[in-house]
């Protein structure tokens, strides 16, 4: 009866101990799940702000990239400004040179949404406009012919190496060079300068420029309002 009385306690011991430590566990529980239920919302909330920057920081790069093309004034003014009285222009002419061959297809951003018989078109985003844009956009380049006369060989050797350092020009050389025909200045030569303008915003090789995080957030909600360009 001893040795059964004394099992009985152990047993009952253990059994209690076991009841308290199981209460202590569910107490610590319903005071931890609150706080957990709250870290998922916050994560959730994280990934739902991160995606929202992604798709702004998107649509951002293609509204610079639809602007990267140099404004004509901005190229005129460039061409203008160094220009010496010895030099006279008759005539400018802006061609855009694109380096695709006739066997290659222009990737437009309406290829990109186009699919074959049974699948799913997908539909646009800013990111696969912007890979659309630039298949085509960055094989590009804007070339500036100029003609014109000029009095003073040494000024107009001097205005194609002002202009080979401004910014915009990539490249400046001097095509051709006679004298001047029936009715000209005596003295003076015809020119014929070719001029390659650098990539702009947005495209390899252009200025490295980021929106600010003001114009970001514009652009964000421009796209939200209005959808996708």
């Amino acid at each position: 009866m001893g040795v059964a009385m004394l099992f009985s306690l152990s047993i009952g011991g253990v059994a209690g101990t076991q009841w308290f430590f199981l209460r202590g566990l569910k107490t610590q529980l319903q005071l931890v799940e609150p706080q957990y239920l709250q870290a998922q919302e916050q994560k959730a909330e994280m990934a739902r702000v991160e995606a929202a920057v992604q798709q702004a920081e998107e649509l951002a790069a293609l509204y610079l990239y639809l602007e990267h093309p140099w404004p004509r004034t901005q190229l005129l003014a460039a061409v203008a400004a160094p220009l010496p009285r010895s030099i006279q222009l008759i005539e400018l002419h802006v061609i855009e040179e694109s380096a695709l061959t006739s066997a290659e297809q222009p990737t437009g951003p309406d290829a990109n949404h186009r699919g074959t018989a049974g699948e799913t078109t997908k539909s646009p985003s800013a990111k696969t406009d912007l890979a659309g844009f630039r298949g085509l956009d960055d094989r590009q380049t804007t070339i500036l012919e100029l003609s014109g006369r000029a009095s003073n060989i040494k000024e107009l050797h001097d205005y194609v190496d002002l202009l080979a350092k401004s910014p915009l020009v990539a490249a400046a050389n001097l095509k051709g060079l006679e004298a001047g025909g029936e009715g000209s200045t005596p003295g003076s030569s015809r020119f014929h300068l070719r001029i390659a303008i650098r990539p702009g915003h947005g495209q390899p090789g252009g200025p490295l420029v980021k929106p600010a995080a003001g114009e970001v957030a514009a652009i964000s909600a421009a796209g939200q309002a209005g959808g996708s360009p």
